[in-house]
């Protein structure tokens, strides 16, 4: 399909998964849009590395709060629905943006939420398969800016950039805990000259943790890490901005 309207996105979605078992699925996710809102097909026939990807965005005049409680409760509603067990969406605030990202049917389903004038908001909305990795000699097209270590997977990088600011967002699986992997992070940043502050676990009242984040600035970049706890894993939200 050919886009219905072409634009110049400020904030340009790229979607490219890497290193994640499991086929194509058959089928796409349900994307659901709030109601009195003019959707714009960036494009449905996308590819990025030989990659489908499907963006769009629309104005809203809802707030960003508003327009988020609607994917809440639309995906917390289909919880059953999520590739993540028991884990509708995970969020995280990242600068001015509030993103809300979700598992379904083996896509990635990205939704970046801003602020616009007289209380409007301003959505980004990115949809891309998550494939198995075709062969083993495959190239990245982006360079991994986060340590791969022990115990860890990358499962996604979403590639965005704002006005010329370059932005990557990592989906990362962990066997570990929270606190362990959020350790694992500082311990390794700060062997290697980076600085870190911003630690923060947050426990249940089994004593588990359950949520954490991390900040980190080195010499290239500045990170972000929010991890969840999930039913057998953590999944973290790494925020990289190169300088």
């Amino acid at each position: 399909m050919k886009p219905l309207v072409e634009v110049s996105l400020p904030y340009a979605i790229m979607l490219y998964v890497m290193l994640i078992t499991g086929a194509y699925a058959s089928d796409l996710p349900f994307v659901p849009f709030p109601k009195n809102v003019n959707v714009v097909v960036v494009g449905e026939d996308i590819k990025v590395n030989g990659l489908p990807i499907m963006a769009y965005e629309f104005m809203s005049d809802d707030s960003v709060d508003d327009v988020a409680k609607f994917y809440r409760d639309e995906w917390t509603s289909k919880v059953e629905d999520s590739d993540a067990e028991g884990m509708p969406f995970l969020e995280a605030r990242l600068q001015h943006w509030l993103m809300i990202s979700r598992l379904e049917k083996n896509h990635n389903i990205t939704v970046q939420i801003e602020k616009a004038p007289l209380g409007q908001s301003h959505a980004l909305v990115g949809v891309s398969p998550l494939p198995k990795l075709a062969k083993s000699n495959r190239k990245n097209v982006y360079e991994i800016n986060v340590p791969k270590l022990v115990g860890m997977e990358i499962v996604s990088v979403v590639a965005s950039s704002d006005k010329g600011k370059k932005s990557e967002i990592y989906w990362i699986d962990s066997s570990r805990g929270v606190e362990t992997t959020l350790e694992a992070f500082k311990d390794y940043y700060d062997k290697n000259g980076g600085s870190t502050k911003g630690y923060k676990v947050e426990t249940d009242p089994g004593k588990e943790s359950k949520y954490g984040t991390l900040q980190v600035t080195t010499e290239k970049a500045s990170f972000r890490f929010d991890a969840i706890k999930m039913n057998d894993k953590t999944r973290v939200i790494a925020l990289c901005q190169p300088y």
